[in-house]
């Protein structure tokens, strides 16, 4: 800690953010690699609502090395640092939460300080589009639905902003709420179901089906999962239908797929009845700006197509046998 000298916390802070771009990572999506970028919006977060320099300080320096964040920590800001710490960790594992009924969030012995630089951490994270809440090499495997996702963040905000001073906490519950707005989670009128058929001799169904949903979610549509605990959700997928803004340009995309790949899949128009409700709807997650733009700009070009299949450029002729639709439903690419 520092010592023999006046504390400069403005001082401190530009050594911190200096060596927050020489041990964070530049990009992250997930909440488990917090990137730099993430780090320096959340202390200007911190600065725009009046947070004292200390404050932005200790959201820099718990993300860092001891030996790192020593030199730069006045022993009054220590209990603060080790809290975030502390909490962090809990926060991953609440976030992740796919129990029924989820497990309760508790943050017992956290000052109000560092509630409210969590709020402000999650807070930049749920603005900047994250939903995955740790790294790993199949995203879409091991990633949370929006559903869920929202679920497990709105449970730990609600804790955290008894906690955090000033109105950190609203903020971030005002920015969840914005979030399941746009989510629109809610449950539709009508889905399409896309299931292997039993029938099918196919290999691995369910890595069949995860190509699949790449290629659907590629085009920023809305995917549905049961959980995993039902014997049917490795083998079914589900679609929705955008009937406010869509034209039956999706509707004509599932039936060119139900067409070309005949042999190997099973897709139906279904009514919503309460054997859908436990569905957990997601789709591909907004990392950046320029991200954001790319997949709206594809899901407009798909509802504004009027072609009688939307998916001619993707497709060839349906193949006649199983494994040539395997073949072709593993070499499908995106936009």
């Amino acid at each position: 800690m520092t010592q023999g000298k006046q504390h400069d916390s403005y001082q401190a802070f530009s050594e911190a953010a200096q060596l927050i771009d020489e041990y964070l990572p530049d990009r992250s999506r997930c909440f488990e690699a917090v990137s730099s970028a993430t780090a320096l919006l959340t202390a200007a977060y911190l600065d725009k609502h009046n947070h004292p320099k200390d404050d932005q300080l200790a959201a820099l320096l718990w993300l860092l090395p001891q030996e790192a964040a020593r030199p730069l920590t006045p022993a009054y800001l220590e209990p603060v640092i080790g809290e975030l710490k502390s909490l962090w960790p809990k926060v991953l594992q609440a976030l992740d939460d796919r129990s029924s009924p989820a497990v309760d969030f508790a943050c017992a012995g956290i000052s109000d300080k560092a509630a409210a630089i969590a709020c402000a951490f999650l807070f930049i994270n749920n603005e900047l589009g994250h939903r995955q809440v740790f790294e790993s090499r199949n995203r879409l495997q091991t990633e949370l639905s929006t559903t869920r996702f929202l679920e497990n963040l709105e449970r730990v905000a609600r804790v955290l902003a008894v906690k955090a001073e000033g109105l950190d906490g609203q903020r971030l519950m005002d920015s969840i709420a914005e979030s399941k707005k746009d989510a629109s989670v809610d449950e539709p009128d009508a889905i399409w179901r896309i299931r292997v058929r039993p029938d099918a001799d196919v290999e691995l169904p369910a890595e069949l089906l995860l190509h699949l949903q790449r290629f659907i979610m590629s085009f920023w549509l809305w995917i549905g999962r049961f959980p995993d605990e039902r014997p049917e959700s490795a083998t079914t997928l589900f679609v929705r239908i955008q009937y406010k803004k869509d034209p039956g340009s999706i509707d004509r995309m599932m039936t060119s797929l139900a067409v070309h790949f005949s042999r190997i899949l099973e897709i139906e128009k279904v009514w919503a009845n309460p054997q859908f409700k436990d569905i957990a709807w997601t789709r591909s997650s907004i990392l950046s700006w320029g991200r954001g733009l790319v997949l709206s700009g594809r899901l407009q070009r798909l509802l504004s197509n009027r072609a009688a299949d939307p998916l001619a450029e993707f497709l060839q002729d349906p193949e006649p046998t199983a494994a040539g639709q395997k073949k072709q439903l593993m070499e499908l690419r995106g936009h």
